[in-house]
């Protein structure tokens, strides 16, 4: 965001510039690459209340989606003073508490959506790990059942009728990770 003011030093205009977010990046690293800085911001500078309403633990190696990089720290990264930094971003924006804790549900959420496992008996995908599913349903505010069926089915419309089929393991991991890239991006 660039503001611009004048020479009193009163704002006069400005405009928004959009980036292209990377929302691989949620599910993916590189050897070497750390995901966004979210995430290790909660799980470092996060109290311990803050972290057990959010169901996580301090550790990076806990959470698949950011310990695929190898770089859960960064020397010139100040994790815990930036999530305080952020916090008081929040409150200067006028971010209500209630806003706040949100977004920091959400970041929690797709936490342990990367810890989600699928498994297949015959044709039927199961989640392996239901407790994480019923962390996942707390912090979105909807049902484990909910989840579940997001997670294990799709919707198909074919000729004017609507069913519902169950994923493949693999369609299951991908939908678990678009979710999770559409949720960051806050597209839902």
């Amino acid at each position: 965001m660039d503001i611009n003011f004048d020479f009193k030093g009163d704002p006069v205009g400005g405009h928004v510039e959009n980036y292209l977010l990377e929302k691989s990046r949620v599910v993916l690293q590189q050897q070497g690459e750390r995901n966004f800085h979210s995430f290790y911001q909660v799980l470092f500078g996060a109290t311990d209340s803050e972290l057990s309403r959010l169901k996580l633990k301090r550790d990076v190696n806990s959470y698949h989606f950011i310990c695929q990089g190898g770089t859960p720290r960064v020397d010139s990264i100040a994790d815990k003073a930036d999530y305080k930094t952020c916090q008081q971003a929040f409150k200067t924006l006028g971010f209500t508490p209630e806003q706040t804790d949100a977004i920091w549900r959400v970041v929690g959420a797709i936490l342990h959506l990367g810890n989600v496992e699928f498994s297949s008996g015959g044709d039927e995908t199961q989640i392996q790990n239901p407790k994480v599913v019923k962390n996942i349903a707390e912090l979105l505010n909807v049902s484990p059942a909910d989840v579940n069926k997001a997670l294990c089915h799709r919707v198909i419309a074919a000729r004017g009728e609507v069913m519902e089929k169950r994923h493949t393991e693999s369609e299951a991991s991908y939908g678990r990770n678009a979710f999770a890239k559409v949720r960051y991006d806050g597209d839902l």
